[in-house]
């Protein structure tokens, strides 16, 4: 195989969250230039945090005016997070760009670990424009993370989790009508709401973020079982068929197929596992914020005023924000937390029992999970595979390269010319060919066939 192959595949496996099933050679190749977009969103971050602690100081102050270069950090602030994601993609598409990709990366670094020394002259010390030593440490660990192939699965799971934002609505359509014949006892139970009502702002989080704890732990082992019985139920004999069936949506389904399955590593059996779990946990989480949304509206709807002062023995009071009171109750919106976190624990709980749940929710990660070991297979194979001369890259120029990054897929073969059509009436009898020279008749090989000018 081609080194174009083997490269388009690792792209291909790094695209959808598998870095590792790379081996370390590739996973250590052009590790500064990958970690140059985390380097350059957190250095937006820390800037703008930095100038927001300022401004906090200085309107902390009495009779203190705000400036205009003030006022732009504290629009940072709250921008951001938006700012650092498209610095990161505009720096990420521009190290991709040979020549001056690995500059880029260095300067980007640079930058990273020099800042507090500008901050500390131009802004001043902040708690978080840290020494240079601590940003030493804080590049090793962005670098270290990046080998283990972090930043792609995260990146993965964020474009899995917005095509998964799609299907939620028709998912939860299917089994909420089910589903609320169970929860709706709890909302309409003044004990609910007295314990609630009972609880300050500080405790309904951490009971919700406790439910939500165990609807991951749940989530987890679920995920282990069903991927180490994938796994354990795969024969060490490939079969072509289902191994093509199985690549069918994969660029590795035209590359040969191997005979005989390799041991997964320790580091694969993770990344498929982590796979499969980001998928559901972003399913309860998204579960629990729709289930939070219904009961929020459908209080305000179903219960009055005076039936929840009746259950809390209290005054309703509701929420306010920045001075503006909200036209929902305090009581209400703990209900609601408690409830929806729980509605994700019996969700996470109920994907691999109830029937109905793991059809629609688990069996297609499964599914997925089978594609992503048909993939690894087909790759490791495709590395064993003896190198084959190819034609040379399509130049730009003299002498130009061609970079990695534009490398789109394998080289495809070239087009067959096909023979023109010709129109006849119907039930005209197609011409005959004209009689060969020399005796020759058509497409009969012969030495003495004169050559065609």
């Amino acid at each position: 195989m081609t080194g174009l192959d083997v490269r388009f595949v690792e792209n291909w496996l790094r695209v959808h969250g598998l870095p590792q099933m790379l081996p370390r050679s590739v996973r250590r190749r052009a590790l500064l230039r990958r970690s140059a977009p985390l380097l350059a969103a957190l250095l937006v971050m820390d800037t703008a945090f930095t100038w927001a602690l300022t401004v906090f100081d200085r309107l902390s102050q009495e009779a203190v005016e705000v400036s205009t270069r003030e006022l732009t950090a504290m629009i940072l602030l709250v921008t951001a997070p938006l700012v650092a994601c498209v610095v990161a993609a505009l720096v990420h598409w521009a190290v991709r760009r040979a020549g001056l990709g690995q500059v880029l990366a260095t300067v980007v670094a640079l930058a990273w670990v020099l800042v507090p020394w500008v901050q500390t002259r131009f802004v001043g010390e902040r708690p978080l424009s840290r020494g240079v030593p601590t940003r030493l440490w804080v590049l090793a660990a962005v670098v270290a993370l990046v080998y283990l192939g972090v930043g792609t699965i995260v990146t993965w799971a964020v474009k899995r989790s917005v095509s998964e934002i799609t299907a939620i609505g028709a998912m939860s359509a299917r089994i909420l009508p089910v589903f609320l014949i169970a929860v709706l006892f709890l909302f309409f139970n003044a004990e609910i709401w007295q314990v609630c009502n009972g609880l300050d702002n500080g405790r309904a989080i951490a009971v919700a973020a406790i439910l939500l704890a165990l609807a991951i732990v749940v989530v987890v082992v679920t995920a282990l079982d069903e991927i180490q019985e994938l796994i354990e139920a795969r024969s060490d004999v490939v079969d072509e068929a289902d191994q093509r069936r199985l690549l069918a949506a994969t660029p590795l389904v035209s590359y040969p197929v191997p005979s005989r399955r390799d041991p997964l590593g320790l580091g694969e059996r993770i990344n498929v596992v982590v796979l499969a779990v980001a998928v559901q946990v972003f399913q309860v989480i998204m579960f629990s914020l729709v289930m939070g949304l219904f009961f929020v509206g459908f209080g305000q709807l179903a219960i009055t005023d005076q039936v929840a002062k009746a259950w809390t023995a209290t005054d309703l009071v509701p929420i306010s924000f920045e001075g503006i009171d909200l036209p929902i109750s305090t009581v209400l919106a703990k209900v609601s937390l408690v409830l929806s976190c729980f509605s994700g624990l019996s969700f996470a709980a109920s994907s691999s029992s109830n029937s109905l749940y793991r059809k629609t929710f688990l069996e297609p990660i499964l599914a997925e999970s089978l594609v992503n070991l048909a993939a690894r297979d087909a790759y490791r194979h495709l590395r064993a595979l003896p190198d084959q001369p190819s034609t040379p890259p399509r130049q730009e120029g003299p002498g130009a390269p061609v970079a990695d990054a534009e490398v789109s897929g394998p080289p495809k073969p070239a087009a067959r010319r096909l023979p023109a059509l010709q129109w006849r009436p119907r039930g005209a009898t197609a011409a005959k060919p004209p009689a060969p020279k020399h005796g020759l008749e058509p497409g009969a090989g012969s030495a003495h066939c004169p050559r065609e000018p």
